[in-house]
């Protein structure tokens, strides 16, 4: 969902894991009419497929407000559905390329 508030990627990732330390900057660009924040993740540990070893990784993650971004026709749940339909047409196990999928992170918070 959207959101106005550029904390609450801090607040979810803390909420969620009970960490309160996450490193966390909030900036501001006054002639651009935009802020941002950024979070990194402390080393997180991914299991790599089909393997027992796990990789020591850290995750860059930015929230955007602008509101002079304009609004298109699609919106984003559209565009969420829309790539979820055709990678799950076009794309199956071990098999096909999807930009989409190979730039994005997902992350299990357990």
């Amino acid at each position: 969902p959207g959101t106005s508030a550029l904390d609450d990627i801090k607040t979810y990732f803390e909420e969620a894991t009970g960490v309160t330390t996450w490193p966390y900057k909030q900036h501001n660009d006054t002639t651009q009419q935009c802020s941002w924040s950024d979070l990194t993740t402390k080393q997180l540990i991914a299991a790599e497929d089909g393997t027992d070893t796990e990789t020591p990784i850290k995750v860059n993650l930015r929230l955007i407000k602008n509101p002079q971004a304009k609004v298109g026709a699609y919106s984003a749940t559209f565009f969420a559905h829309y790539t979820t339909t055709t990678i799950q047409e076009f794309v199956g196990d071990n098999e096909g390329y999807s930009r989409y999928l190979d730039n994005h992170v997902g992350l299990d918070i357990s």
